[in-house]
């Protein structure tokens, strides 16, 4: 038996395929974030950063997790939004709001038809919900006519949604028992 056989410490487990050397930079690597969440958090609270950031090189040699020392929200310590070379934020997503794999927040495909359908709050680029109406409850045909004559106001004066020319809805007993008597003493 050899004297080198007996010194060699198995380095991978077995069952998961890790390497000891995998783990232990795994672990620095959770360690670095959680010293640069509190360390920049801190810095930036105190306005400490160019002190913060030559501190940190000389611990951290290698550098940064990102491409400046950053919180585990991803903004640095002057306040700016640090991503990473490819130019990726803590979350995984880039300034267009894609991951990686090309879903966006919503999980939608970035080629995908569904996300240019409707946007986030349910309404198609005209403006329209899957309902056909917009965000003030009018159709699309209530919206052209609307818009066909040059007075947006119907021949009793109320517009599409039941306002006068002075702001009164036509709803409203007390104006539309004065319109009447109006009426009534005009003819």
């Amino acid at each position: 038996m050899d004297s080198s056989d007996t010194n060699t410490v198995e380095t991978t487990d077995v069952e998961t395929g890790v390497t000891l050397e995998s783990a232990i930079r795994d672990a620095l690597r959770a360690q670095q974030a959680r010293v640069e969440d509190q360390g920049v958090r801190a810095a930036r609270s105190n306005g400490w950063c160019g002190e913060f950031s030559r501190i940190m090189a000389s611990v951290f040699p290698e550098g940064p997790l990102l491409n400046d020392w950053a919180d585990s929200d991803g903004v640095g310590c002057n306040g700016e939004h640090v991503r990473d070379a490819d130019g990726y934020d803590r979350s995984g997503f880039n300034r267009e709001g894609f991951n990686r794999e090309g879903l966006d927040r919503e999980g939608f495909h970035r080629d995908a038809p569904e996300r240019y359908r409707y946007n986030r709050y349910g309404y198609d680029t005209d403006g329209y919900n899957a309902g056909g109406t917009n965000r003030f409850g009018r159709t699309r045909e209530q919206e052209a006519r609307a818009r066909e004559g040059a007075y947006v106001f119907d021949a009793d004066g109320y517009t599409i949604d039941g306002f006068d020319r002075s702001g009164y809805h036509r709803s409203n007993d007390t104006f539309s028992e004065q319109v009447s008597r109006l009426r009534d003493t005009q003819l």
